[in-house]
């Protein structure tokens, strides 16, 4: 089942609810921040009809790189693997990953949303926007769930990229870096 791993990972998770404050130190903590970013980036691209599977990571030297992941010549568990070697190949120290998801719902049918990860060294953070079509190519995103949690690689698939030890072998190196290269030019870069 595609989305099997989601309950398990909202079971581990401790949601935030309305009203429930964030800790101190994870207040400008750059998961959280970039989280809200990207939460306001989809939301801005959403009346326009898009909502494009993207990625953000910010180096240690405060570069920070938009990436579009449509059209890549990757499967899902090779985009995992690309945005791992991507965090490494540009030192980013924390990132955002959107991507349009199936939401459970209590039967068994599943409706549109979207899940935006994002992970530092301290902390590991998600939103989940639930995706309403409405006339033409309007889109209207709602509040779905949201968590905050202590960096661990348990936490789940999309969260610690940047802190992964996985060994891409070196046949996907040569064909992410091919795909980098062609990619970079397309890349939105800003100093934060």
């Amino acid at each position: 089942m595609l989305f099997g791993w989601l309950p398990w990972l909202r079971g581990r998770a401790v949601a935030l609810e309305r009203g429930t404050s964030i800790p101190a130190d994870a207040q400008n903590d750059l998961a959280l921040i970039l989280l809200n970013e990207f939460s306001e980036w989809y939301r801005a691209l959403a009346p326009k009809g898009t909502l494009p599977r993207a990625f953000t990571g910010v180096s240690s030297n405060g570069r920070q790189a938009v990436i579009i992941l449509a059209d890549l010549p990757l499967d899902h568990v090779q985009r995992r693997e690309f945005l791992i070697w991507l965090c490494r190949n540009e030192k980013f120290i924390a990132y955002a990953y959107g991507t349009r998801v199936g939401i459970a719902n209590d039967s068994d049918s599943f409706t549109e949303g979207l899940d935006i990860y994002a992970s530092s060294d301290r902390y590991d953070a998600s939103r989940t926007l639930g995706v309403e079509r409405q006339d033409g190519s309007f889109i209207q995103l709602t509040e779905h769930s949201h968590s905050l949690l202590p960096s661990n690689p348990a936490n789940g698939i999309f969260f610690g990229l940047q802190r992964s030890n996985k060994t891409i072998a070196p046949d996907s190196e040569v064909a992410f870096l091919g795909i980098w290269q062609n990619l970079k030019s397309k890349v939105m870069w800003r100093q934060r």
